[in-house]
């Protein structure tokens, strides 16, 4: 339709919303589409390409998210305070929120937990962290191997070949304990050349930590823990 005489025309002038952008269809300016979640406006006739926000063919109306937003990019800033979580937060600020309870808790964050006591007792190398359960665990098998224990004093010499770093010093009965003992471990305070120690198969050494220059008698004092 023309314009009246004395009057220029003015074009389109309101947006027109055309629905889900469809390729095959030919927009004019200010035809608004739906595209991937998000509301776009032709600025030019015959815009070219589907719908983005690149400022020369469409510009976004309204930004949102499609179903699928596995390849969007957020940009945060880490938080400066660990605090939790809130409904109604934006996506940046969980994030941010994040960044600072991983920032804070450092290694801890991406340490493999222990579970059990056995895999806690077991364990020897470091990037681990316990679960309290397991720490609990430990601690009452250890009190209850330690319900029970007994101490023997015990104070005896040796005379220590200076050829030999080790020799036989006795067994469980030649120091008036239980052949059916479980020691639990040996506490010597002896001479400092010399230290012992209680075998795999039940008896004690005196073994030397120093060389021994000459053969020599030893006092040795110690204690076994024992049950």
């Amino acid at each position: 339709m023309a314009a009246p005489e004395g009057y220029n025309a003015l074009g389109k002038i309101g947006i027109s919303y055309k629905g889900d952008y469809d390729s095959n269809t030919t927009y004019e300016r200010l035809d608004a589409v739906e595209h991937n979640g998000s509301t776009y406006l032709a600025i030019k006739d015959a815009p070219d390409g589907a719908p983005r926000d690149d400022k020369v063919n469409w510009i976004y109306l309204a930004k949102g998210f499609s179903g699928d937003i596995g390849d969007s990019e957020i940009t945060f800033t880490e938080a400066e305070n660990r605090e939790n979580i809130n409904t109604g937060e934006s996506v940046k600020t969980v994030f941010g929120k994040i960044k600072k309870f991983f920032a804070d808790l450092t290694a801890p964050a991406f340490a493999q937990m222990i579970t059990s006591k056995d895999d806690l007792l077991a364990t020897k190398v470091t990037g681990y962290v316990p679960d309290a359960k397991a720490v609990a665990d430990a601690v009452s098998e250890l009190n209850g191997n330690l319900n029970g224990l007994k101490f023997a004093s015990i104070l005896t010499s040796v005379t220590l070949l200076a050829a030999n770093k080790q020799s036989f010093l006795g067994s469980l009965s030649d120091f008036g304990l239980p052949n059916n003992a479980n020691v639990f471990g040996v506490f010597a305070n002896c001479d400092w050349a010399v230290n012992v120690r209680f075998a795999s198969n039940s008896k004690f050494y005196v073994y030397q930590i120093a060389n021994v220059s000459h053969d020599a008698v030893f006092t040795l004092n110690f204690i076994v823990a024992y049950k």
